[in-house]
């Protein structure tokens, strides 16, 4: 073996051993998927074929930030063990290539499809000028990507935010069917080959959360639980509009025909009905058509309270009756403050009802005395107007103003105000009129898998564990951006009506290993049994029933240690699930990082069941049958490995039962260039390049090559056509880089 090839081989084997700390920085999921390295966000092209699940992902090959959308590749044989593939598919000049899913064309609709193999077919927004959605084909079982020479194949129509297609074969009808998201709805579309697309209906102009942009859709059937009538569940993600701020994921039940869902009527009920109003002294409700009482400067706030959503904006709600302040009249641009007539302050609350941007100095609403500002609030980057209060009794018998400002000019450059109400009590916002897939703020843009088995689950999905409204701010590198842990979903009929319930899926028990286990212990024995076990960790998944007995709160502290802990329990007297993050992370960092989030039970449980899973950086939480679920990041010291027990109000809370396993990691066999041993080697020069590598011998046939960087992230890949004897890596940044083509590898510097 010459001394290059020997030379070769210790780089690679000294790669492969370094790549297998990739997976061990202090805030990587072990049992969650992420990439080795870079930023990823909505989960999309999620296919199931020949034993294998397809992942695809939103992603930037070049930065831990989003940008260079491409779609990258992994497979695995049970949704939790997994193997990076080169990228799938990368932008070109029809655009970035946004989200979407994919399907197995068994009939060969699309005419793709070979002698050998059936097709996989992803159905894609691209994203250029305009968007619009595009297809492209793999005969190889996802190995390699052809886009469709016809893109696009469903035009734009005028809607600027127009994505996320997810397709599927409506069996009774004979045709696949496209759920797309259109701005404020979602828009069905069917075909007969993939390629030739028809408008068949709209649905959810005026329903359910509409706070923000409609994206990312999901549509499947779901046979209810116990009674073999089917339903269907619509997915359906919002940002800004979850229900604590930042992005969520709403769902609706209803039936389809092939054409057009409905929605089940009782639920039309529920999501329509509107917040109650407090008891108190309306001082403005904006429902004179004028100004007057307030003074006005600049040109932010028109000649007149708004009536409605203005041209370019998001639909706007959460405001009463018909009029309210909203300074988007002519975009984000113009600027100005509304000042009021001075008043005596009387009662010991203020409330208002907000929305607009979070920009505070900017675009806030100010209580002022004496030219002061003794209260402020502002925004939350959301065009939902939701009730704020601030506690004024201790300035009860001053004289006081309100001044709403609007003195920001960019994004989110404007302030949406309604109902200044006087009273004795607090105006709480309930939340936002939907039905959540997650009452945390860490689970947006999920899709399930198609064409999966059937033996155990109806339906599989997973979600982005991450919120547009901090994630290009976590503290991870050289990564940013995981997945949630994967989830069955399932429809089950209660007393209070049909609800979405979702499960962990059982493959994740193969990750158990010591185990811990008691029933029927008081809150002091439960903790004296944690601590005499040692228990403790960062990587775990317990089971609990809780019996509060006359505790306000009860419930588990995790990952503690010093001042951190998050807090995850049910207050009786809200009749809710919590957790509470404002302990749990390890420093500052930018972003609306909110902190409390609440999940709502429809009953007053006896016992109350919690299935948790703990990651380095995570907290799932499943309550009851799976109808209430909250995912949440933390970002905690490393010794912050404790747990222990809690209750409030009273000391008759149980733990009828205790299971708690440590899992393993998923990790262990992480991708790297694998070592070489042959008697061929790949010769490119020049070496270090600069703009454009060449071959010494071109290549006889078609073959597959990767570009990586030192971290093991494709940057590149494609196929290299029979006599092609160049690339081009030009658009890469200085630095060590490996080229693979098929199982060959060679090392390259770019100057």
């Amino acid at each position: 073996m010459n001394k290059l090839l020997t030379l070769f081989l210790v780089i690679c084997c000294f790669y492969a051993k370094t790549s297998a700390q990739d997976y061990t920085q202090p805030y990587r999921p072990q049992f969650h998927f992420s990439p080795v390295g870079n930023w990823i966000n909505d989960p999309c092209g999620m296919v199931y074929h020949n034993g294998k699940y397809h992942l695809m992902y939103q992603y930037n090959p070049f930065g831990i930030q989003w940008g260079n959308m491409s779609w990258g590749h992994a497979v695995s044989t049970d949704m939790v063990h997994w193997e990076h593939l080169p990228v799938a598919m990368s932008p070109d000049n029809l655009g970035q290539i946004f989200s979407g899913g994919a399907v197995v064309d068994l009939d060969n609709t699309a005419g793709f499809n070979t002698a050998e193999n059936e097709a996989l077919i992803s159905i894609f927004t691209h994203a250029g000028i305009q968007q619009r959605q595009s297809i492209a084909y793999s005969t190889d079982e996802g190995q390699t990507w052809t886009k469709y020479s016809g893109n696009p194949v469903l035009p734009n129509p005028g809607i600027p935010d127009f994505r996320d297609p997810q397709v599927f074969w409506h069996e009774s009808t004979a045709k696949w069917v496209m759920t797309l998201a259109a701005f404020d709805r979602i828009k069905f579309y069917s075909s007969t080959n993939l390629k030739d697309w028809v408008f068949e209906s709209d649905f959810g102009e005026e329903i359910g959360v509409h706070s923000g942009v409609w994206e990312c859709p999901d549509f499947f059937p779901i046979i209810v639980e116990n009674t073999g009538e089917e339903k269907w569940v619509l997915l359906v993600s919002v940002n800004p509009g979850g229900p604590f701020g930042g992005s969520g994921t709403q769902y609706f039940m209803g039936d389809f025909d092939g054409s057009q869902f409905t929605l089940l009527p009782q639920y039309q009920d529920i999501l329509n009905q509107e917040a109650p109003v407090p008891e108190g002294d309306i001082f403005e409700d904006f429902e004179s058509g004028n100004y007057d009482g307030w003074f006005k400067i600049g040109a932010a706030f028109g000649n007149a309270p708004a009536t409605g959503t203005f041209n370019g904006q998001q639909t706007v709600s959460g405001y009463l009756n018909n009029g309210f302040v909203n300074t988007f009249i002519n975009g984000d641009t113009p600027t100005g403050t509304l000042t009021s007539t001075n008043f005596i302050i009387e009662k010991p609350f203020i409330n208002f009802l907000i929305g607009g941007g979070n920009h505070p100095g900017e675009t806030e609403i100010r209580l002022q005395i004496n030219g002061s500002n003794l209260r402020t609030a502002t925004g939350k980057d959301s065009e939902l107007l939701t009730w704020e209060n601030w506690d004024v009794s201790d300035l009860i018998g001053q004289e006081a103003r309100i001044q709403i400002v609007d003195n920001h000019s960019d994004g989110w450059g404007h302030i949406n105000v309604d109902h200044i109400l006087f009273s004795y009590e607090p105006a709480v916002s309930p939340l936002p009129n939907g039905f959540w897939a997650d009452y945390g703020p860490d689970n947006y843009a999920g899709r399930s898998w198609e064409n999966s088995p059937q033996d155990l689950y109806q339906r599989v999905w997973l979600g982005w564990m991450s919120n547009w409204s901090y994630a290009g701010n976590l503290p991870t590198s050289p990564w940013r951006g995981s997945m949630t842990i994967p989830r069955s979903i399932g429809l089950r009929q209660f007393p209070f009506g049909l609800r979405l319930v979702q499960r962990p899926i059982v493959e994740l028990d193969s990750l158990r290993e010591a185990h811990f286990q008691f029933f029927d212990e008081n809150l002091a024995q439960a903790n004296q049994f944690i601590s005499d076990n040692s228990i403790s960790g960062n990587t775990y998944e317990l089971q609990m029933q809780l019996v509060p007995g006359n505790s306000n709160k009860v419930g588990i502290r995790v990952r503690t240690g010093g001042s951190h802990f998050t807090e995850i329990g049910y207050d009786s007297q809200q009749n809710e699930i919590y957790l509470d993050r404002s302990n749990a992370s390890d420093g500052d960092f930018d972003g609306d990082f909110n902190t409390y989030f609440k999940a709502p039970l429809e009953m007053a449980p006896d016992t109350v069941h919690l299935h948790i899973y703990v990651d380095r950086s995570s907290v799932e939480v499943f309550a009851g049958e799976g109808e209430r679920v909250i995912t949440a990041r933390i970002f905690p010291t490393e010794t912050a490995l404790g747990l222990s027990f809690f209750q409030e109000g009273s000391n008759d809370a149980t733990i009828a039962g205790f299971d708690f396993w440590t899992l393993k990691t998923v990790w262990d066999f992480p991708n790297a260039v694998e070592e070489i041993v042959g008697s061929t080697r790949l010769e490119i020069y020049p070496n270090p390049v600069s703009a454009i590598l060449y071959f010494k011998e071109s290549l006889p046939e078609n073959q597959m090559f990767s570009i990586m960087d030192t971290a093991g992230v494709v940057l590149k890949s494609g196929v290299l056509m029979p006599g092609q004897g160049s690339i081009a890596v030009w658009e890469l940044g200085a630095g060590i880089y490996f080229l693979r083509v098929n199982q060959q590898v060679v090392k390259f510097i770019k100057s």
